[in-house]
């Protein structure tokens, strides 16, 4: 049963996509951490970690499927999706921009709010989840998210909105994938002009990964081309990065709560190998993926078989061949973290958000200079 206070708070909510919570303070902000850069004595740079809160703890009852990218200007969005529950009918997604040069967060504006009827779908969607955000070369903000359609995630749908302020505003939804049972968790990345390969899976019948390439212009999509199901069962939320000499790389959840898979593509998503694992492990959790500016892929992810926690940072320097546990966000025990997203943006600086303990999101900050010293 939700509370008075997210009942309360939801109904004061109800008003267009730019709407804010009433007497919003502000999220608290978290000791900003500073640290020796190391021995190497060519900087004498002090690394950068700092961490917040997006909005304060129960603001909402259940928070969770966090993004994040960077609009023109170098201000960050954020989404995440919260309810009473996951698949409420209450379920909305919420979105806070990032201001760096403050390091102040918005209040959360609502970016699809609950029982919408996206453009192209034959009825209203019962529930909302997941989100995954991206920019493109157009200054184009594209938020895709799950919309259950019928039952529960597998009966969910892929849909989009697109964003020309900045987040401030968005475009109805429409409807990107209608078959049930098919979903996004991480974000698009980058082929060229024109054109991103958005990550999906399955979860109807089957559990399945698999990637669709959208040829896009002035925020329309003109075509979409889907890869065929990566070949292992049960690997699901594909992380795709760029992985040097013309690779990709997607790194993918276990359902089996085993390892984390793995998967290659040399022709820019169209078919990808046979699925293998990385020694290192998994809860059957989404993981998140980035290639930083100097070539180097950064994971972040579950480091447990059993449990969401801790939240753990990995890195590789050879494209993703191996992976080396550097850092925990998060310690072991605690209420869960997880559903990680990560960015780099472009004054070089790495972006983390993810699940606080369903409680809130939270959004860890730090640069190339402290990831050097772990």
């Amino acid at each position: 049963m939700p509370s008075r206070f997210f009942l309360t708070a939801l109904l004061g909510l109800s008003g267009p996509a730019r709407a804010t919570l009433p007497g919003w303070e502000g999220p608290p902000a978290l000791p900003t951490l500073r640290a020796a850069s190391g021995p190497d004595v060519r900087s004498k740079l002090v690394s950068l970690f700092r961490q917040a809160l997006v909005a304060p703890k129960g603001t909402f009852p259940n928070n969770h499927g966090a993004s994040i990218a960077e609009a023109p200007g170098g201000e960050l969005l954020i989404s995440w999706f919260a309810g009473s529950k996951e698949a409420a009918r209450d379920a909305r997604v919420f979105l806070v921009r990032y201001d760096p040069k403050s390091g102040a967060h918005t209040p959360p504006s609502i970016a699809v709010d609950r029982q919408e009827w996206p453009e192209g779908a034959p009825w209203s969607d019962k529930a909302v989840g997941n989100s995954a955000l991206f920019v493109d070369d157009e200054g184009i903000a594209w938020l895709f998210y799950n919309g259950i359609s019928v039952g529960g995630w597998s009966g969910a749908v892929i849909n989009y909105k697109t964003s020309r302020d900045g987040g401030r505003s968005w475009s109805e939804g429409k409807r990107l994938i209608s078959a049930l049972g098919n979903l996004v968790r991480n974000p698009p990345i980058r082929l060229g002009p024109g054109l991103m390969l958005l990550p999906a899976y399955t979860e109807l019948w089957t559990h399945k990964a698999y990637a669709c390439r959208l040829a896009h212009r002035g925020g329309e999509i003109s075509s979409i081309s889907c890869s065929e199901n990566m070949s292992q069962p049960e690997a699901i939320q594909p992380a795709i990065a760029e992985a040097g000499n013309g690779a990709l790389i997607a790194l993918m959840r276990d359902q089996r709560k085993k390892n984390i898979r793995r998967s290659w593509s040399h022709d820019g998503g169209a078919s990808w190998s046979r699925v293998d694992r990385l020694d290192l492990p998994n809860p059957g959790s989404a993981v998140a993926l980035v290639r930083i500016d100097d070539g180097r892929l950064v994971l972040v992810y579950n480091h447990s078989n059993e449990r969401r926690s801790p939240l753990s940072i990995a890195v590789s320097k050879d494209g993703g061949a191996s992976f080396r546990r550097i850092f925990d966000l998060e310690p072991a025990g605690g209420h869960g973290y997880s559903y990680p997203a990560i960015i780099q943006s472009s004054d070089g600086l790495l972006h983390v958000v993810y699940t606080y303990e369903r409680k809130t999101i939270k959004h860890v900050t730090f640069d190339k200079s402290w990831l050097d010293s772990r």
